[in-house]
């Protein structure tokens, strides 16, 4: 649909660029003309929008959301229909989705998955009290803002809870299924619960539970399976993590979390007590799980036709949902026990080939991190001549193999695809310019461009205003790797001036603003009073809290008394007063030749009395 880039639908909103595509629909960038802001815009596909049934699932989606507003869910502002092209208007919300993450970094910490999911169950417990399942749930509908915020989005499988008892056909992402919709089309608010488990799941082990061939297998896995304990994956991880995925993936919708208000209650209050112990068992007469070879990728939302037969034969063909055992026991005049028994008879044989010496046999993921690739194909060999290099960010060497797909310890089929994982070296990003913003704020920018805050120090400042980035380590514009610190340099504002202080109001307001006095030393000035403060200066160009600064102090005006200069010759009564410091004016007839001989006979200031040092003398001779 790039033919869609740069239409205005209905004179309002304008298609800008396409960000996500789709089975059912695409999702652009768009710009609400009206309100000068920026939206996301998701336009089902041609051939299904002309499927009425299809169109008027479509909008139920916009007006099901728009039932419900909540700040961990994605707002829905309007529909419409042009030229053929259904849309839905919603919040756009820069950033990436969960499956991204996942991508990116595999599984992630405790911390962090409980974090996403206690904000998806937000969110979707607003939804669970208006009466709206979301039918759903799965890593790509997790958005993850560049401003921390955790969205759930796209309700475009979502129903009234009360509308749920038969689906007429299985619909939503295998991967997610929940037995009860995969065996009977029944979708309950404990289904999107079940769904909410297996995200968990997968962000704590970095895989899903069940991998398959198709669908089928996968569904069938669903079904028939219970989900292990995250910790059998990852070993460190803590009993309450496993008992929520246990708790939540409980194969009876009855013995699960009856909604997402429930179950966010329950793990806000500490109330998440199952033993591991009891929980890793799976319940009588449940195989235990098992991951079959991973063919292709199952993570969008599919509508299988019909029903999922449990048997894993194949899929029911009828318009209405009805499980394969219900069909064959209708058609048979056998018991259903009967036909139960034959068919476990015949899945077990089946699976003891398929897990033992068939394509399903398993084998212990070795670990090449570390090594080169062809190193790491040779150390494979033995499982697999199937491989796929992804190029990833890592700060290991560049052509490096930094993990798998599946990851090393995992048990792994014989001859399925192996993705290896090679550093194309840590990724890198420009330190941005900082100075000029105050802390607060300068941080929030370091970690929305996905940098640590390092080291902050103060120091004084004739430039920054107090409070404010002076400078950053490394300088603005310098590569570093993502993840790296960012020290920042805050302005302590000027050094205050302390001239024409009383020496000791000076030191106070010194130490007020940290600084330490250093030298002092003494002057004379006739223009400070004595005991103030004359100059200061700092011991160095960066000044910080406890530097020093050296005062300067006056010792008041300097005096000297008038000598007696009457009788003296002119020229030694002019060294005699300069010699004091004053400065001389003769006033004579007399030429310069005969001032060694001619004698003063008159000064403008009388012998004895206080001159300041400077003061100006006359001496007259006629």
């Amino acid at each position: 649909m790039s033919e869609l880039v740069g239409k205005v639908l209905i004179e309002r909103y304008r298609i800008d660029s396409l960000i996500a595509r789709g089975g059912m629909a695409n999702v652009y960038q768009g710009q609400d003309l009206r309100l000068d802001r920026t939206v996301a815009i998701k336009i089902i596909h041609r051939h299904l929008s002309q499927d009425e049934t299809f169109r008027s699932k479509f909008f139920r989606e916009a007006q099901l959301a728009a039932r419900v507003a909540h700040p961990n869910l994605v707002n829905v502002f309007d529909q419409g229909s042009i030229d053929e092209i259904d849309f839905i208007v919603m919040e756009f919300v820069e950033g990436i989705t969960l499956r991204d993450a996942l991508n990116s970094h595999s599984a992630i910490s405790g911390d962090e998955a409980l974090s996403v999911i206690k904000a998806v169950l937000a969110g979707l417990a607003s939804a669970h009290s208006a009466g709206i399942l979301h039918r759903d749930i799965k890593p790509e509908n997790v958005l993850l803002a560049d401003d921390g915020r955790i969205k759930l989005s796209d309700f475009g499988l979502a129903r009234d809870i009360g509308n749920q008892t038969d689906t007429g056909s299985l619909v939503g992402t295998v991967a997610y299924l929940s037995p009860e919709l995969i065996r009977r089309g029944q979708a309950l608010a404990s289904s999107d619960i079940y769904a909410v488990g297996i995200v968990l799941y997968e962000m704590l082990t970095g895989s899903q539970p069940y991998l398959g061939q198709d669908a089928m297998q996968i569904a069938f896995q669903h079904a028939t399976n219970r989900i292990a304990a995250p910790s059998s994956v990852r070993p460190e991880l803590s009993p309450e993590l496993d008992s929520i995925v246990l708790w939540c993936t409980e194969p009876d919708a009855g013995n699960r979390p009856q909604s997402a208000g429930e179950l966010l209650t329950a793990i806000e209050k500490g109330r998440i007590s199952i033993a591991r112990s009891t929980l890793v068992q799976p319940p009588q007469g449940i195989a235990q799980t098992t991951k079959l070879p991973e063919l292709r990728d199952q993570s969008f939302t599919q509508i299988i036709d019909d029903a999922i037969d449990t048997t894993g034969m194949g899929a029911a063909q009828s318009p209405d949902f009805e499980p394969e055992i219900s069909k064959l026991a209708s058609k048979s005049r056998m018991p259903i026990w009967v036909i139960s028994a034959v068919l476990a008879i015949c899945l077990g044989s089946t699976a003891g080939w398929w897990f033992s010496s068939g394509p399903g046999a398993l084998q212990s993921m070795p670990n090449v991190a570390g090594l080169s690739v062809s190193q790491a194909e040779k150390k494979l060999a033995p499982i697999s001549n199937q491989f796929e290099v992804r190029n990833v960010f890592d700060s290991s060497a560049v052509g490096t193999v930094v993990g798998t797909q599946p990851r090393s310890a995992l048990p792994v089929p014989h001859g399925s695809k192996i993705i290896l994982l090679v550093s194309k070296g840590a990724e890198q990003i420009s330190v941005p310019k900082l100075s000029g913003l105050d802390l607060v704020s300068a941080s929030a920018k370091i970690v929305a461009d996905r940098l640590v805050v390092g080291a902050v120090s103060q120091r004084f400042s004739t430039k920054a205003p107090l409070g404010t980035v002076i400078t950053t380590l490394p300088k603005p514009g310098v590569a570093a790797n993502v993840g790296s610190s960012v020290d920042l340099v805050i302005s302590l504002g000027q050094i205050p001036s302390v001239i024409a202080m009383p020496s000791a109001v000076a030191k106070t307001t010194l130490a007020a603003a940290g600084l330490k006095i250093g030298k002092m030393t003494f002057e004379f000035s006739s223009t400070v009073n004595k005991g103030d403060v004359i100059s200061f200066a700092p011991e160095s160009t960066v000044m910080t809290q406890g530097s020093k600064i050296d005062l300067v102090i006056s010792r008041g005006a300097q005096l000297v008394k008038m000598p007696v200069v009457i009788g003296e010759t002119i020229l030694a009564a002019q060294d005699l007063l300069q010699g004091l410091g004053l400065n001389v004016v003769i006033d004579t007839k007399w030429l310069t030749s005969q001032y060694g001989i001619k004698k003063v006979n008159g000064a403008s200031a009388k012998a004895g009395t206080d001159l300041l040092v400077g003061d100006t003398v006359t001496i007259r001779s006629r």
